[in-house]
């Protein structure tokens, strides 16, 4: 009898870490898969960058210097990667490394989770899954804050779940200074923290409060708001409606990749149930449905499938959840009376998930191409940028199309951001045009307020793809050709780029 008594604790100690050797299993199998992928840094990561990059160089938070506007959504993002810099790292190569550890760990954080809700197998392939999702391992190695967003999620559910309300608070902090939609945490935490009653309610406001408030003092002393420009700038550039919004997110959600279809259809039941039923995933649940009305009542087109990646991981918890509600909880047999073929069925769950994820990742060649397409101007921006360094004079303005990529390349040089995420007279400018032309019945906007820029700003340089600036139209405007000659780079392959430079006075 004391011989038993005395083995249950090193029983417990061997089973916790048996758990935890598992669910390293899925973080390092996505390491592995993200390690073996090509990067593709995304143009709209580079805006990021320039921030930290100016930080590090004691600049301050600012997309140019002297200029105190809030265009990125991601200042804790930003406060990494000039740690970074700091330290002698490269920021795109930091901002790789670290993305990849923060998906890996996504990965290995779900299993963990899951591991409380159902069979082992389950919850180490729910993690695994989500290692073999094409978007998953592409926001990896993006340059964006996909991956820490993503594990902040997810952690800071489960640690207010657990009732650990200091660390949710600190962890729902974290998040809303990653991306905006964090406030989503903040408030799901409050709740979370409310029902267990006032004095965790405390205990977690104070612990998200010691991250957010000096940021939002800082914020609204240094930019005036704590608000991103970007966030105006995106529902003017992006706008749509309501119907729109909520058509072309569903169809972002379930593209024509069949693997991808069934992993949200199968996700369905268990979140449903979770809702229902208030079980103890509820929460996330609650915060997939809050994260997507939210995305819809901005009005932002679809057009960023980043949007949609946090949900990645919540998806695979809920495919796990389903299998284990309809096929081996919702029996209604304790796990200990079990009988053989019902745990079979468990480990033929985790077979058939595990099989899904291996067809899905099947199409990454097709998915790459895609987000090649998407995304692959960045190489061309790059060449560009560095090309332009060795024509333009210290302190020429350059007026840009796409702002990422160009921007980075061009670290010294005051940079004129079209879209306005940086630029608020800019932004002011088109939107004026876009409600003169919506009053006068006319398409959204016209080349007019980009005269308008030009003529206010007198840019020595004008950088774009051929689609922005309307540059094919105003290229035979007399009076822009009287101003600027357009110069092609010894480049190749940038056929499609317009590079103008404005003409020397006479």
């Amino acid at each position: 009898m004391s011989e038993s008594r005395e083995s249950r604790p090193s029983l417990a100690l061997r089973a916790r870490w048996a758990q935890g050797f598992l669910f390293l299993i899925p973080a390092i199998f996505c390491w592995g898969l993200a390690r073996h992928e090509p990067a593709l840094l995304i143009d709209d990561a580079y805006i990021t960058f320039r921030y930290a990059e100016n930080l590090a160089r004691g600049l301050g938070p600012v997309f140019n210097p002297g200029e105190r506007v809030l265009g990125t959504t991601a200042p804790l993002w930003a406060g990494i990667l000039a740690g970074a810099r700091l330290l002698g790292f490269a920021i795109p190569s930091a901002a790789l490394v670290l993305g990849q550890i923060f998906t890996a760990a996504t990965c290995g954080l779900l299993a963990w989770i899951l591991f409380r809700h159902v069979a082992a197998p389950l919850a180490v392939l729910a993690g695994l899954v989500l290692a073999l999702h094409p978007d998953a391992i592409f926001f990896a190695n993006s340059g964006m804050e996909t991956g820490l967003s993503m594990a902040l999620v997810l952690g800071s559910l489960e640690t207010a779940l657990r009732r650990r309300f200091l660390a949710a608070g600190v962890l729902s902090g974290a998040a809303f200074l990653v991306r905006p939609d964090g406030a989503l945490l903040l408030l799901l935490g409050g709740v979370l923290a409310l029902l267990q009653g006032r004095k965790s309610l405390v205990r977690f406001a104070i612990a998200a409060a010691v991250l957010v408030l000096p940021w939002i003092i800082f914020a609204m002393v240094f930019y005036g708001s704590p608000i991103p420009q970007s966030i105006a700038a995106k529902q003017l550039i992006h706008a749509t409606s309501f119907r729109h919004a909520l058509m072309g997110y569903a169809l972002l959600f379930l593209p024509p990749v069949w693997p991808m279809r069934l992993l949200a259809a199968l996700a369905l039941p268990g979140l449903g149930l979770a809702l229902i039923s208030r079980g103890r995933l509820w929460p996330f649940a609650a915060w997939a449905i809050l994260y997507i009305v939210g995305l819809v009542f901005s009005r932002i087109s679809a057009v960023f499938p980043w949007y949609l990646t946090p949900l990645l991981p919540v998806m695979c918890l809920f495919d796990s959840e389903t299998w284990n509600r309809f096929f081996l909880r919702g029996t209604g047999i304790p796990a200990c009376h079990q009988p053989a073929w019902l745990k079979r069925i468990g480990w033929l769950g985790a077979i058939l998930l595990l099989g899904l994820g291996g067809w899905l990742y099947s199409f990454r060649p097709f998915y790459l191409e895609v987000r090649e397409a998407q995304f692959g101007r960045v190489r061309e921006y790059e060449r560009l940028g560095e090309w332009l360094k060795t024509q333009a004079r210290p302190g020429d303005q350059i007026l840009v199309g796409e702002v990422g990529a160009l921007s980075f390349a061009l670290m010294d040089f005051p940079v004129l951001d079209s879209s306005g995420i940086n630029s608020p007279e800019i932004l002011r400018l088109h939107r004026a045009d876009q409600e003169r032309s919506l009053a006068a019945g006319q398409a959204a906007e016209s080349a007019r307020w980009v005269k308008e820029v030009i003529q206010r700003f007198q840019p020595e340089w004008i950088v774009t793809w051929y689609r922005f600036l309307h540059l094919e139209e105003l290229a035979q405007d007399p009076d822009l050709r009287s101003r600027y000659v357009r110069v092609k780079p010894p480049l190749p392959n940038l056929d499609r780029f317009f590079v103008l430079e404005r003409r020397e006075s006479p």
